[in-house]
């Protein structure tokens, strides 16, 4: 993707870093983290990134990125069923549907549950069953993570949705929380 950002924009200032460790000098308006992105860490770094993007932030800065719902009804499916019907959603293109059941076969065995957070590890359906990825609590995301992070939610925003909120029926919710400015 950087390969393809530089061709398009050959003048900016385009980096791959670890959220993990961003050991950066700069200081930014805003940090957008991709697509979900911050649920293909283990759950055990995601206060170490919204910490770590707090201090690449400036006072008043905001943070957007997006999450999957852990109240989301298929995450519960997906984690309590081996055979679930999105594997043969992609018939008649028999390759497909053969690569998401290895993927599935593979992946399902490596999900997990904690109730006491609450966040689940899943196998859901993206790139054919092919990846394990985090879902939160939204609440508990918004006022535990964020907040000792340093950060005030502004917005959320269900993937179903056009306007501000969401529900169990998101599959992930998109968050803008800002920076706390300093006293």
């Amino acid at each position: 993707m950087i390969t393809a950002a530089r061709s398009l924009f050959p003048g900016a200032d385009l980096r791959v870093v670890d959220a993990r460790d961003l050991r950066l000098d700069d200081r930014f308006d805003c940090v957008m983290f991709s697509f979900n992105g911050i649920d293909s860490v283990a759950y055990s770094d995601r206060e170490t990134i919204i910490r770590q993007i707090a201090t690449v932030l400036r006072p008043g800065g905001y943070l957007i990125y997006s999450t999957h719902n852990v109240h989301f009804p298929r995450a519960s499916i997906w984690l309590n069923r081996l055979f679930v019907k999105e594997l043969v959603q992609a018939w008649p293109r028999i390759h497909v549907v053969a690569r998401s059941f290895v993927n599935r076969l593979r992946m399902y065995w490596q999900q997990s549950c904690d109730e006491e957070v609450p966040f689940a590890v899943v196998n859901d359906v993206a790139a054919e069953f092919g990846y394990l990825y985090v879902y939160v609590d939204i609440p508990q995301e918004v006022e535990t993570t964020l907040r000792r992070g340093g950060f005030n939610v502004v917005a959320t925003i269900g993937n179903t949705r056009q306007t501000p909120g969401f529900g169990s029926e998101d599959n992930w919710v998109y968050i803008v929380a800002q920076l706390i400015a300093e006293a």
